[in-house]
């Protein structure tokens, strides 16, 4: 099982609509795939962990590189791993842009949740807790 992460710049034409359809899309596919995760939002940039079979992981990924929501991705990190951080969580998104964004029940999870930032390792978490201050 792998884990990678990267980060990228959202496309001067993506709204806070197409975040909410990231969510409900990639949970349904994620889910199928076994594969699991956090996608960090702060209003400029994702960032997103993704945990599951490197074949899967890398078919996902051969899909996100050619979506027009965002470009310039970049990974950070591609590690082989024994067990996810992230179990149970299909897709996780955390809004850590400052700013509420509506779905249709409610908020989006705002920051970073404590529970997730305890499963982490100590640089794990200082990447994640300092994502927002690479937005512009």
């Amino acid at each position: 099982m792998i884990r990678l992460i990267y980060v990228s710049t959202i496309a001067p034409t993506f709204n806070e609509k197409m975040l909410i359809d990231i969510l409900h899309t990639a949970s349904t596919r994620n889910a199928e795939k076994n594969v699991t995760g956090l996608l960090l939002y702060n209003g400029s940039n994702f960032m997103q962990t993704l945990e599951g079979d490197a074949d899967v992981i890398a078919e996902l990924m051969e899909r996100i590189v050619k979506d027009p929501r965002h470009d310039g991705l970049i990974v950070i990190s591609e590690d082989t791993v024994n067990e996810r951080i992230f179990d149970g969580w299909f897709m996780m998104l955390a809004n850590v842009s400052g700013r509420p964004v509506e779905a249709e029940h409610g908020a989006l999870v705002t920051g970073m949740p404590p529970e997730v930032l305890a499963r982490l390792s100590e640089p794990m978490r200082a990447l994640c807790q300092n994502f927002n201050m690479i937005s512009n």
